[in-house]
């Protein structure tokens, strides 16, 4: 079957007209898709449905699973046990990195947005004092999920803050200038 035609990403649905697209200000024709400066009011052609769906990182074409790796991720003791102790706890983050980490995984997912779940991510990991184990888990699953690497980045933070038993921040130590106490090595 000829799937070639143009495609748009409307939310997370792959819109697909075969041989033209009429608009108030536009119109695209197959004939002369060639001729066009992509994209054209969110439209692009492809020559087939898969290099579409590539194209826009959705469905099977990038073998991509984000579906499976959110499921598992939601269902993944430690953060379950993260989203409560970041609703319990005082930091004022901790309620919002919980509601808004879904949104943040569907801008990454749809919109390719990493910096945008980089935060939310990181206001979550704050708020949750998940352990770095977890955290390498969490990682090895998104590879393993094929999801993209400027993604497994923002799962994987560089350096977390050191806390106490009970939680807290430790502060550096003004008498060790050459050790920073604030900072996991």
């Amino acid at each position: 079957m000829n799937s070639s035609g143009f495609y748009k990403l409307n939310s997370d649905r792959l819109q697909y007209a075969a041989s033209s697209v009429f608009a108030p200000n536009f119109t695209l024709l197959a004939e002369d898709h060639a001729s066009y400066a992509y994209p054209v009011s969110g439209w692009y052609w492809f020559d087939s449905y898969e290099e579409g769906e590539a194209f826009f990182h959705i469905n099977g074409a990038s073998n991509a699973d984000w579906l499976g790796f959110a499921g598992w991720l939601y269902q993944f003791p430690p953060i379950m046990a993260g989203m409560a102790a970041a609703r319990q706890s005082t930091n004022p983050q901790g309620e919002p990195a919980t509601t808004g980490l879904p949104a943040a995984m569907d801008e990454a997912r749809l919109r390719q947005n990493y910096v945008a779940f980089a935060l939310s991510w990181g206001q979550f990991l704050a708020a949750s004092q998940l352990p770095a184990e977890a955290i390498a888990e969490i990682v090895a699953k998104a590879d393993a999920c094929n999801l993209p690497p400027e993604f497994i980045a923002a799962l994987a933070p560089t350096r977390q803050r050191a806390r106490n038993a009970d939680g807290t921040f430790i502060a550096d130590d003004p008498a060790t200038p050459d050790v920073d106490e604030a900072w996991q090595s």
